[in-house]
């Protein structure tokens, strides 16, 4: 239940790029988080977008280890309800 609604949190954060329905707020405190837990989270989802848009930019390649998660025009789209 707990990990079910970090997840939660987390899609609708990454899929709507900020506004939430406070029913998913509601969730996450309800599952035993707290405010900073919730700053972390959207920490740890800046750390990433910005790691992401530098690497594009920068062209770095991927490490090998992450060469078959590479992303392609064919991939599919990120889905927050999935």
């Amino acid at each position: 239940e707990r990990l079910a609604a970090l997840d939660a949190l987390v899609k609708a954060l990454v899929g709507a790029k900020g506004p939430i329905a406070p029913a998913l707020l509601e969730g996450f405190y309800t599952a035993g988080y707290e405010s900073r837990h919730l700053f972390e989270v959207i920490l740890g989802i800046c750390v990433k977008t910005f790691s992401n848009l530098t690497n594009s930019v920068a062209g770095l390649p991927l490490d090998d280890e992450f060469a078959s998660f590479a992303w392609t025009p064919d991939s599919k789209k990120f889905n927050p309800a999935a």
